[in-house]
């Protein structure tokens, strides 16, 4: 039983507060008593952040009457705030664990869509190049929402309900990047073709009929397989050397798959510090020859049929083209690609540069992207952004000189 305590819920605040600045956090978010007393219910280590795990821990009986009680406190000191239901907070966990954010934001989407779900769409435009008419035509499909929703948010939400997302069905469908830093792999994962994926893994089950999945990566040369099981998952975390960790993609099952056996297989150093491109191609496609291009960016290298992935040229790179001055690349056509600097506290906020294409779409530095594909015709470059993968981004060949390309 959790008793509610307004002095050990303050307490808890102060602490979880604490937790995270001493992990690095510059900022952490500030919500009301309300939803910290919810979060405080169930958090049992005292992060900030609620697992699905610990949410199962404390039963819906025992969470109604604590939800009882915060409801009478927060009269008796007349606040009129809305306290979630058990089966309202159940609807959070599609990126496998509930914090302050989620709170905040509400369920209204949630609420609206039930148990809707869409038919997979991985070619949406980016909204910095859709006109006015598109993007209101688009909002039209989304019947359950407001006029003050953004376009990539929803989306986000659609990833999470695509056909099938919850199934391994070794096809990549739509995902969103989770929390950790791992674009490289999920950038690679998304240019995957179905039948490169089928030699990657395979579905078991053990004497009690529990689902889980072997993953060999073309390196292993008769390793013992990873194993992820279907529990891990639907948690969206795993143990890993005595620790745990959760808040992988959610979205397509199959990324999040890969994502866990990556990490089981070489390590959680990628999850805080990054992998090269490069590596995460050797090793999750198996092309022992996968490298990285600056300034030698060739068309046929764009329309070959090997996985690639694609990010902004590290500033000693940028250096050595005699074409980017003062932070600018002037295109053929007198359009400027410009070069800025930003302190964003932005979901996206990956390096402290962003590169901004003549029409605004912005790109961003030490990030991954999976290249969908060339049009010579038109010659545009087509590419996706792991933070939300159903979204092209097209970008005109001559920006590629500010690329780098690994294949």
């Amino acid at each position: 039983m959790v008793d509610f305590n307004a002095k050990k819920i303050n307490k808890y605040i102060q602490e979880y507060m604490d937790k995270q600045f001493k992990n690095g956090a510059e900022k952490v978010l500030v919500t009301s008593f309300t939803n910290n007393a919810i979060l405080f219910a169930f958090d049992k280590n005292k992060d900030g952040k609620v697992t699905k795990k610990e949410f199962e821990q404390l039963p819906k009986e025992k969470y109604s009457l604590f939800a009882k009680e915060l409801s009478e406190y927060n009269k008796s000191h007349n606040k009129d705030e809305h306290v979630y239901s058990y089966d309202e907070l159940s609807k959070f966990f599609e990126d496998g664990y509930l914090d302050a954010k989620d709170l905040d934001n509400g369920i209204d989407v949630y609420k609206a869509i039930g148990d809707e779900t869409f038919e997979e769409k991985k070619d949406f435009k980016h909204p910095s190049q859709m006109s006015e008419d598109e993007i209101q035509n688009e909002l039209k499909n989304f019947s359950w929402t407001e006029d003050d929703y953004d376009l990539s948010e929803l989306r986000r939400t659609r990833n999470l309900l695509d056909k099938n997302s919850k199934v391994i069905d070794w096809h990549v469908g739509t995902f969103n990047q989770g929390t950790f830093g791992t674009c490289t792999i999920l950038a690679t994962v998304n240019g995957m073709p179905d039948e490169d994926l089928k030699k990657l893994y395979a579905q078991k089950s053990d004497k009690e009929g529990n689902i889980y999945y072997e993953v060999n990566f073309p390196q292993d040369n008769g390793k013992k397989p990873i194993k992820v099981t279907q529990e891990e998952l639907e948690n969206h975390a795993i143990k890993y050397k005595r620790k745990e960790f959760f808040g992988f993609s959610p979205g397509d099952a199959d990324v999040s798959l890969i994502e866990m056996a990556y990490v089981k297989r070489y390590g959680s150093d990628i999850l805080f510090s990054g992998e090269q491109p490069a590596i995460v191609l050797q090793r999750i496609t198996g092309n022992k020859d996968a490298k990285a291009y600056y300034l030698n960016i060739t068309e046929d290298m764009l329309i070959n049929d090997k996985v690639k992935t694609i990010g902004i040229a590290n500033d000693n790179q940028l250096k050595q083209n005699k074409n980017f001055k003062d932070n600018k690349l002037v295109l053929s056509s007198g359009e400027t690609v410009r070069l800025e600097h930003s302190n964003s506290d932005n979901v996206e906020n990956v390096g402290d540069q962003r590169l901004i294409l003549p029409d605004g779409t912005v790109l961003y530095d030490r990030h991954s992207y999976s290249v969908k594909s060339y049009d010579p015709k038109t010659k545009e470059l087509t590419i996706v952004n792991p933070h939300e993968s159903s979204t092209e981004i097209k970008i005109p060949f001559e920006v590629l000189q500010l690329l780098e390309l690994c294949e």
